[in-house]
């Protein structure tokens, strides 16, 4: 820091960020007079980092002065992403490779620590001239829906013992519902029912049958028409004090890439019975 002004420079405190605080070897600098600031950040959390110190001082033009810290915290050893999403239609597979990255990354010897899910295949990448080791991770796409996990790989060090990447496939299908979740309000009077529009791409698409798994909620589909299925609150026989209930709603059709869909079911509020 530089004083260019004609008075002397005091600075009253310098408040600190999430991450990173300050330090003034000296509280006042004379007219022309120079002083070191020592900022120290957290270097645990590695990736991008952007902080802003704010230094109080005299100065009648900025007493209030704002300090961007703008830098990039290189891991210790890490994947070289957090995270893994792949999105793809039904019946085709994805694939991406993540590898070691960090001060430790050429020396590590990764290991899977957990069994695999049915839904990604994972294959361990040996390390080459260039990269460190690593994991190829394939999302199958047999199965439509969203499936996420988190793989763990254990290393050759004691800091860090582990390492990890998040991971999200999304197997687009042919079968559509709309709403995707029902949400009941139970205060409202009367009879309580929703719908739920089911369409499929499928040539000669129909629903087989539906059934409804806990809750006070009963299922039908709609004869005539589109796809739908009616899905009533039964009130007989309810407790008046009832505040809220939960449910699935069930769906069997004939759709080759989701035969089975769940619905969740939501009822909020005190049961109004009138």
């Amino acid at each position: 820091m530089t004083n260019g002004g004609r008075q002397a420079l005091v600075v009253s405190g310098v408040d600190a960020s999430r991450f990173c605080s300050a330090r003034l070897a000296a509280a006042t600098l004379a007219p022309g007079a120079s002083g070191r600031l020592d900022i120290e950040c957290r270097s645990d959390l590695f990736g991008p980092l952007r902080e802003s110190l704010v230094i109080h001082s005299n100065d009648p033009g900025a007493p209030n002065a704002t300090l961007e810290i703008v830098g990039t915290v290189p891991p210790r050893l890490a994947f070289d992403t957090p995270s893994v999403n792949l999105t793809m239609p039904f019946g085709e597979s994805r694939v991406v490779d993540v590898r070691a990255v960090g001060a430790l990354a050429a020396k590590t010897h990764l290991r899977l620590r957990d069994s695999v899910p049915e839904s990604i295949e994972v294959e361990s990448l040996p390390a080459s001239a260039d990269q460190s080791e690593g994991v190829r991770i394939r999302c199958k796409g047999d199965k439509a829906g969203t499936h996420v996990g988190y793989l763990i790989a254990t290393t050759s060090f004691e800091q860090p013992a582990e390492i990890g990447v998040s991971w999200a496939c999304k197997v687009v299908g042919t079968l559509s519902v709309n709403p995707t979740t029902l949400y009941f309000n139970f205060k409202e009077p009367g009879e309580k029912v929703q719908f739920v529009d089911v369409t499929s791409t499928q040539p000669g698409f129909k629903i087989l049958f539906v059934s409804v798994r806990d809750g006070p909620y009963s299922a039908s589909i709609e004869p005539g028409g589109p796809p739908r299925v009616k899905v009533t609150v039964v009130q007989a026989g309810m407790d008046p004090e009832t505040r809220g209930a939960v449910g699935t709603l069930v769906i069997v059709s004939n759709d080759r890439t989701e035969p089975r869909k769940e619905i969740s079911i939501m009822g909020m509020g005190r049961i109004n019975l009138r």
